[in-house]
């Protein structure tokens, strides 16, 4: 089966780094979204798709129903933007389910794109339920309720390291009645502090989290690689992550969240 897209591009929105489980297989990416396998697959304006996932589940995760034109005409500020804007056309933010998403960028703190993916990967085959298709087996992203009895000692061997105990403590507070999906009803603000209450999350694993499962387009994230860009071409002089952000938030509203994944895609892929 398939759906017509518009301005949407398959491998550049499952490609980009935002999310940790998506895998290339040939012609298809292969994915768990809320423990539902999906397999897809994009010829000029078709996406196919394969799976148990229902049809809506597939467009809200990829954002196949914003108004990608006005986001592209909000965010093209200047030849600079507009530059990376070409090259990732089509790249669209996933809409990932919070509480994974707040799991895999705590995990990214120090980390690598690979090790990362690794880490997940390995948390989901030992806590998360088994799924089938064609025959293979894959796994969900574990619910809460299945990591609530784990030990610090238990994610360490998993290979977390020192962010164990912050996974372990995020989970806690989540046991305790911590709602990370009801941030999304909050101003960005508010849930932005919220989120930085957590030991191993600060501005930029907050900005990550609200921007990749929570909507909040007024994220912009700052990392190594999106800091490295803005001083080049936005700055005369060396400026803190708070300048960088506050800056760009005002200046690419209301969309910074996608401003800065062009950003980020452009910079480690197609520096200039």
């Amino acid at each position: 089966m398939f759906i017509k897209v518009r301005t949407f591009s398959l491998d550049k929105t499952l490609g980009c780094g935002q999310a940790f489980r998506w895998k290339k297989k040939g012609e298809f990416w292969e994915g768990v979204v809320k423990g539902k396998f999906i397999r897809l697959r994009q010829e000029g304006n078709k996406l196919f798709y394969e799976g148990n996932a229902e049809l809506n589940l597939i467009k809200h995760y990829l954002s196949l129903d914003i108004d990608y034109d006005k986001v592209l005409f909000s965010i093209g500020k200047d030849s600079i933007i507009n530059k990376c804007v070409s090259f990732y056309k089509g790249m669209r933010l996933l809409r990932q389910d919070a509480f994974e998403c707040s799991l895999s960028y705590i995990l990214s703190v120090n980390n690598s794109f690979k090790n990362i993916s690794m880490l997940v990967e390995r948390l989901s085959e030992r806590y998360g339920d088994p799924l089938y298709f064609d025959g293979r087996e894959y796994y969900s992203f574990p619910e809460p309720e299945k990591l609530y009895s784990l030990s610090v000692s238990d994610y360490r061997s998993l290979g977390f390291g020192f962010r164990a105990k912050w996974i372990y403590e995020f989970i806690k507070s989540v046991q305790g009645g911590f709602d990370i999906y009801s941030l999304k009803n909050l101003p960005y603000d508010e849930a932005k502090e919220i989120l930085m209450s957590f030991n191993g999350i600060g501005h930029k694993v907050a900005d990550c989290i609200l921007a990749f499962s929570l909507e909040k387009m007024e994220a912009f994230p700052v990392d190594r690689w999106v800091r490295r860009f803005m001083l080049k071409h936005y700055f005369k002089s060396k400026q803190s992550d708070d300048k960088i952000r506050s800056f760009a938030r005002e200046y690419f509203s209301p969309y910074p969240a996608y401003a800065q994944e062009f950003i980020f895609y452009c910079s480690w892929d197609h520096p200039f």
